[in-house]
């Protein structure tokens, strides 16, 4: 099993990368510096440079604020550019692996989302990935689409960074308590990613979209307090930033974001006998790696 990964330099990436290392897999990565997945000619060239297995596509405009008004270039790369992999892997017989969004449902739901229900996006950014997935449903061969949510970790830009650099320099911070989503850990899901890439090299996959969140439904609110938690009970002495919860009604955003968009795991992690996680031993570990004892002490 040789796998590339387009979309390298990200958070999930570099977690993959490390996941496939352990595993003693040989693996290509190509950054966005590397390759332009809207051009299908790059596309073209670097599948057949390197003749991999699999292809995992974690290349994405990301910036869900931003793509409101760069409508075109969100759609170039979370939609053209899926079609442009979908076409080239299909004509290559080679199976491709999509990382998808929860910003593709509406967050009207009051239960965790299913793979099996309708997405209703309600920005640009979850249309455009949504639009992705249905053209690598058209195009494709072979495929897996895996929605997450809210992912994290020791790598690149999200959340918990964002936090451990505001504690350092906030006497208070005001985090929206009323967006419910799935944390996910993104080690825990490289790990799912690489047993989706074991069952194609097995020959016992069939093309399906799946969702892989992490373990309990929490509040942009409450994640924080996880956080601070943790920094608490790890730096006893120091003082930390008061914790204010806001709405997201008083908050400006220029994308309207899904009030609830958890993801319910329960058919990828059944297939693939995921292991069952903690949530705060998750962020616990992440906060070690992060060496937050010399970032806030």
């Amino acid at each position: 099993m040789t796998p590339l990964i387009f979309g390298g330099n990200g958070q999930l990436a570099k977690s993959l990368q490390l996941q496939f290392s352990r595993e003693n897999i040989d693996f290509f990565s190509l950054s966005k510096n590397d390759i332009d997945i809207s051009k299908p000619d790059m596309i073209t060239y670097s599948l057949k440079k390197f003749s991999p297995t699999i292809v995992i596509n974690l290349a994405a405009y990301t910036a869900v604020d931003y793509a409101e008004s760069n409508i075109d270039l969100a759609y170039e790369v979370n939609a053209i550019g899926c079609q442009n992999l979908a076409i080239n892997c299909s004509l290559l017989k080679i199976p491709l692996i999509h990382l998808s969004t929860d910003y593709v449902f509406d967050g009207a739901s009051d239960k965790p989302y299913k793979p099996s229900d309708s997405p209703n996006p309600i920005n640009i950014y979850g249309a455009s990935k949504l639009k992705g997935e249905e053209l690598i449903q058209e195009h494709s061969n072979e495929y897996t689409i895996l929605r997450t949510s809210g992912v994290y970790g020791e790598f690149g830009n999200n959340f918990l960074k964002t936090m451990l650099n505001l504690i350092q320099k906030s006497k208070e911070i005001r985090v929206i308590s009323d967006q419910l989503t799935t944390p996910t850990y993104s080690g825990d899901l490289a790990f799912a990613i690489s047993r989706i890439c074991f069952a194609y090299h097995a020959g016992r996959l069939e093309n399906q979209i799946y969702h892989y969140g992490g373990p309990k439904i929490l509040s942009w609110f409450d994640f924080t307090k996880e956080i601070l938690l943790h920094i608490h009970d790890s730096k006893p002495h120091l003082n930390l930033p008061v914790l204010i919860p806001i709405h997201s009604k008083n908050f400006y955003s220029a994308a309207t974001r899904p009030m609830f968009s958890a993801l319910d795991s329960s058919k990828l992690s059944a297939k693939y006998n995921l292991p069952e996680v903690e949530i705060s031993d998750r962020i616990k570990s992440t906060i070690n790696k992060i060496l937050v004892n010399d970032l806030v002490g």
